[in-house]
């Protein structure tokens, strides 16, 4: 009966591997771009402003699990550790795990990443909305004429109404706001624990 053991691999282990003179010491050195341009990984929608949030996050995400364990590969309990070679197909599968999740994810966080950072210098602000109308009144015959002709009309009026309400007190939206506004980044990068789970991928 062969014995067999389990030898682990970190996120950043896994970055390290890219390039040997690319090593990401930190957040900011982890190229996301390079790795999907290595392996063919694309995103829905890869407009720029989708790619820019997509390397941020993953800034974000490096950062947090660096140290986490998220491959796994088996070898006789007497084999050399060191080495043990990681295919590019393996890496490649790694990589899509992350890009996979993110098209999963990010229809629901973009939008609310979005949000955050147009009301993120004033949560507690006024919320407002707006109404417009337009009453016509015209002479067109019923039997001929066009009722969206203006020649045909007597009298049109616009107007427009812009409401701002503020409902509860300032104690209570506080407290609101500390339930609910926080960073969505990280609540996102919370989402992508899920590939660190069991000891890896």
């Amino acid at each position: 009966m062969k014995m067999n053991k389990s030898v682990y691999f970190t996120l950043g282990e896994i970055a390290s591997l890219e390039d040997d003179t690319w090593y990401p010491h930190t957040a900011s050195d982890f190229n996301m771009s390079t790795i999907m341009t290595r392996y063919s990984l694309v995103i829905e929608d890869s407009s720029t402003p989708k790619l820019n949030i997509l390397y941020q996050l993953m800034r974000f995400i490096f950062a947090r699990f660096y140290e986490c364990s998220i491959y796994k590969e088996l070898i006789g309990v007497y084999e050399d550790e060191s080495q043990i070679v990681i295919s590019n197909a393996t890496k490649k599968y790694i990589w899509s795990r992350f890009i996979d999740m993110f098209n999963l994810t990010a229809p629901r966080y973009m939008p609310l990443l979005e949000s955050y950072k147009a009301n993120e210098s004033n949560p507690i602000a006024k919320i407002k909305s707006s109404t417009t109308g337009v009453n016509r009144f015209n002479d067109t015959p019923q039997d001929e004429g066009d009722f969206a002709n203006d020649k045909h009309t007597t009298n049109i009026s616009q107007n427009n109404v812009e409401v701002e309400t503020d409902s509860g007190s300032v104690a209570n939206r506080l407290d609101e706001l500390y339930k609910n506004w926080r960073s969505i980044l990280r609540d996102w990068t919370n989402e992508f624990r899920c590939l660190f789970y069991d000891g890896g991928i």
